[in-house]
């Protein structure tokens, strides 16, 4: 009988040993393919210039379950990221403030390989002083068109025009100051499936009857003269990106086991803050700057109790080890129940990326 339970012991093990070996080679490649990029091109990072979008800022909070809501459409992905419009020497040739060319380099997605779920283009917007609002002639100027091209073809001077399809068109009210949220999706996926093809967004500001150009400056699309740099930094444009690698599945959640009185002696859960500066990662993560990690230690005595949260072969391992220790270890005191954290970092080319990384945090211990 006891030959009986030890082979079944040992084939057990085996058994779990393979099906953790496949699952690491699935689960570990978000933590470890992110740590291998930064050790190959590790991001020279210039805290003064790094400029968190608002709305993406909220989000990383939101995911940490503080004070604000989580937008819809992070729901469906796993990571955000948040681009602005890279300058050149194109710019020069949309000299006003109505009317404006958008480049947004979105390589970085297609390099980890991810899904697109969504993308929106956010433009934010300047009060009106009462004397440019339209008289009663003119009451229909309360509101204007904000209208989204995609840049499909570049036009050659004499030879021929440019491309442009329109993908959003949305109402806006003078009255408002509240960021514009425009879905840009079919350009994005278009420019992730053809890289080469990017040639960036047409945004216009226009009356709502006569599409005449927006007399003032409400919508900002591009920078004024006398603007400073800080200033800027927060009423650019930006476009958002959800995307999704496909690798962050739920896991079933088990039952947390007790903490006994004697929990310094049995398999229990330990305070354990790993902050990033200490293990060299602040240079790139912006938030947080440590998290509550916890680890899992104590001893798994024989008979295993239900509050042990063990499995069946961890109670055959313990019986066995208990009639004859030479012959099997003890069950191991593991994080049975563990939970993801979102992270803030910058890439080596300087984007800014919102993430969920999965199992960084222990929730429960067992014997296994």
């Amino acid at each position: 009988m006891r030959a009986w339970l030890l082979l079944l012991a040992v084939l057990a093990t085996l058994l779990i040993r393979v099906t953790v070996a496949n699952q690491n080679l699935i689960d570990d490649n978000n933590i470890l393919t992110l740590l291998n990029k930064m050790k190959k091109n590790p991001p020279k990072i210039d805290r003064s210039k790094i400029v968190i979008p608002d709305e993406l800022w909220e989000q990383y909070l939101a995911r940490n379950k503080q004070k604000f809501r989580p937008n819809p459409l992070a729901k469906v992905a796993d990571t955000v990221r948040s681009f602005t419009h890279k300058e050149s020497k194109i710019d020069d040739r949309f000299p006003h403030h109505h009317r404006y060319r958008l480049y947004f380099d979105v390589k970085s997605i297609s390099d980890d390989g991810e899904k697109l779920k969504a993308a929106e283009l956010k433009l934010s917007r300047d009060a009106i002083s009462d004397a440019s609002w339209p008289t009663s002639r003119h009451r229909d100027r309360d509101r204007y068109q904000v209208l989204v091209y995609d840049i499909m073809r570049l036009g050659v001077k004499g030879v021929r025009s440019p491309h442009y399809w329109l993908i959003e068109n949305r109402t806006v009210w003078l009255n408002s100051t509240e960021k514009v949220s425009l879905d840009v999706s079919p350009a994005v996926d278009r420019w992730l499936s053809a890289p080469n093809r990017n040639y960036g967004l047409l945004i216009e500001v226009r009356t709502t009857e006569h599409l005449e150009p927006a007399p003032h400056h409400h919508v900002r699309l591009r920078r004024s003269t006398d603007e400073q740099d800080h200033v800027w930094r927060h009423k650019q444009p930006v476009l958002m990106t959800y995307t999704d690698d496909g690798k962050h599945k739920s896991r079933p959640k088990r039952g947390r086991p007790s903490r006994r009185k004697n929990h310094n002696e049995s398999c229990s859960r330990h305070p354990l803050y790993v902050d990033f500066g200490d293990v060299g990662w602040s240079d790139w993560i912006v938030a947080p700057s440590g998290y509550d990690a916890f680890y899992c230690h104590g001893n798994c005595p024989f008979p295993l109790a239900d509050h042990f949260n063990s499995t069946n072969h961890a109670v055959v391992q313990t019986m066995v080890n208990a009639q004859n220790p030479g012959k099997v270890p003890k069950a191991c005191c593991v994080p049975v129940e563990l939970e993801g954290i979102a992270m803030l970092y910058v890439t080596d080319k300087n984007t800014v990326v919102l993430k969920n990384y999965q199992d960084m945090t222990v929730v429960g211990c067992g014997c296994r």
